[in-house]
Parts: C-alpha cells; sequence; structure tokens
C-alpha cells in the first residue's frame, strides 16, 4: 500500500471510530432500530410489504455500523502497516 493510501486508510479509521464513539449517532442508531422494531412488532400479518420494508430499515442500521467498523478495522490494519515500515526504517538507520 502506497504512503497516502495508508495515511487515508489511518485518518478514515480514527473518523470511523470518532463516529462509533459519538454518544449522539450511537443514541440515533439505537433509536432508529427500536422506532422500526417496534413499528414492526405491531404492524398487522396483512401488511407485508410495510413489514418489509421495515425490517429492510433494521438491517440498514446495522449495515451502517458495520461498514464503519470495517472502516476501522482498515485503519488499524494501515497502522500496523504503518508502523512496520517504521521499525524497518529505524532498524536501517541504526545500521
Amino acid at each position: 500500500m502506497s504512503d497516502d493510501r495508508i495515511h487515508d486508510a489511518i485518518s478514515r479509521g480514527a473518523r470511523a471510530r470518532a463516529l462509533l464513539e459519538d454518544d449522539l449517532l450511537t443514541e440515533a442508531f439505537g433509536t432508529l432500530v427500536e422506532t422500526y422494531m417496534e413499528a414492526w412488532r405491531v404492524s398487522r400479518v396483512e401488511q407485508n410489504e410495510d413489514r418489509e420494508r421495515l425490517w429492510l430499515a433494521v438491517n440498514l442500521v446495522g449495515k451502517l455500523r458495520d461498514q464503519l467498523i470495517n472502516v476501522l478495522n482498515d485503519g488499524k490494519i494501515a497502522q500496523a502497516e504503518l508502523d512496520q515500515i517504521t521499525g524497518r526504517e529505524k532498524a536501517r538507520a541504526k545500521r
């Protein structure tokens, strides 16, 4: 991975971590899931399309959270790669 891509992945990972740790965003995800699930629970059996949309909405919230976690993990991997490169450069400089 190029230096620019490594630094970009690290930066994006840090932003993803900040979002995942943000109380307001965490609350918003939770509220959406609760709202959608409650609407799904009280829907009537014959409301198939509405029930499917609500179930998809619940899953979409989870997929959004999963995507942020993937970006965070990519940032961790990039940081490890950068640390490895930096360690090799330091070892060469000591020789």
